[in-house]
């Protein structure tokens, strides 16, 4: 097929499905909504799965299902993406993530039960490596990592570093994932959507450095430990760690992420919390997926879709777990992400 058409068919039915995303005025309702049983009556008005019960047991069983209905959506886009590894992205976040809780909690039963279906490797594969110690069955990166990971532990109980290595590493495998797309629009596309992910990833990490008031030195060396290969350089990244909130916003304003970060920080310097940085980067990959999806012939429109619905359910889950502790509408207000806005 040639390389225009090979994402046609695929768009269209992207198209079709976008009308049943989530409006601002149906999450809106939800945050309004008395109580979280009295949301998801809305949900299933939504096209959601069917609660068994309309009290917080059942809403409680509500939340922990998500999780599998996320998996049925992109289980769905596969079955009709041309290139359906590709989404195998999104599949390594899960296979890190439980390499990560595995890692910390030597196997105890509690932390296996956190584990998420649904990665590129079953949970099962991943126990049985931990379990035998043997990592020569999981992918390369995870393989090193793992070994120079659980040494770090062992040595001096540096989780928080052990994190950081497993997070170069799936950046690693993404990169390395994006190679294999069939055009050089799609590899172009994804090499832009994992820097960006990169570069706030990075930002977020110098941010947190600060935040903790080291002295320069030790800073310097954490960011450079820390910094994951993106389009904004580790030089750059080490040059905002020595400068002054001033200064940042200044250097800052030569990239695409200077209203951002300036946003960012301005609040920061409010609230001592970097929550809403965390939330202005989310947005950020949103519009720029919103943007990008507008094109009739390729992976995008399938990537914003999905990621879109990503959006949606974390909103679902915030709004109905926010309703279980009593959060009121103006503080889930400030917790949703923004959603994906039909076209």
């Amino acid at each position: 097929m040639p390389g225009s058409e090979l994402y046609a068919y695929a768009v269209g039915r992207i198209r079709a499905m976008e009308n049943r995303l989530f409006d601002r005025s149906l999450l809106e309702r939800m945050i309004d909504a008395p109580s979280s049983p009295a949301c998801l009556a809305m949900l299933t008005e939504a096209g959601y799965p069917t609660p068994e019960g309309n009290d917080i047991p059942a809403v409680r069983a509500y939340i922990k299902s998500l999780d599998s209905y996320e998996l049925s959506v992109i289980h769905e886009l596969k079955s009709f993406s041309p290139e359906p590894e590709l989404f195998n992205i999104f599949a390594l976040k899960r296979d890190y993530f439980n390499v990560k809780i595995l890692l910390k909690s030597a196997g105890k039963e509690l932390a296996i039960q956190e584990l998420r279906d649904g990665g590129v490797l079953s949970t099962k594969e991943i126990r049985k490596a931990f379990m035998d110690g043997d990592y020569s069955k999981l992918p390369a990166n995870m393989q090193k990592v793992l070994s120079d990971a659980g040494k770090i532990i062992a040595q001096s109980e540096n989780v928080q570093y052990a994190d950081l290595l497993l997070d170069k590493a799936y950046f690693d495998d993404c990169r390395d994932l994006c190679k294999r797309a069939q055009r050089p629009d799609t590899r172009k596309f994804l090499k832009k959507f994992i820097d960006i992910e990169t570069d706030l990833f990075n930002l977020s990490t110098m941010m947190r450095i600060r935040k903790r008031g080291l002295q320069e030195d030790i800073a310097v060396t954490l960011m450079e430990k820390a910094y994951v290969s993106g389009a904004l350089s580790q030089d750059y990244m080490i040059q905002m760690i020595r400068s002054d909130d001033a200064n940042i916003k200044l250097s800052l304003e030569k990239t695409e992420y200077a209203k951002l970060v300036t946003e960012g920080l301005n609040r920061y310097e409010i609230t001592g919390s970097l929550s809403h940085l965390e939330k202005l980067c989310d947005d950020y990959i949103m519009a720029f997926l919103i943007e990008a999806g507008k094109n009739a012939f390729g992976i995008e429109a399938l990537f914003a879709y999905f990621v879109g619905k990503e959006r949606e359910i974390t909103n679902i889950r915030l709004v109905l777990i926010g309703k279980l502790n009593d959060l009121q509408p103006n503080e889930l207000r400030q917790r949703v992400r923004d959603l994906r806005v039909k076209k």
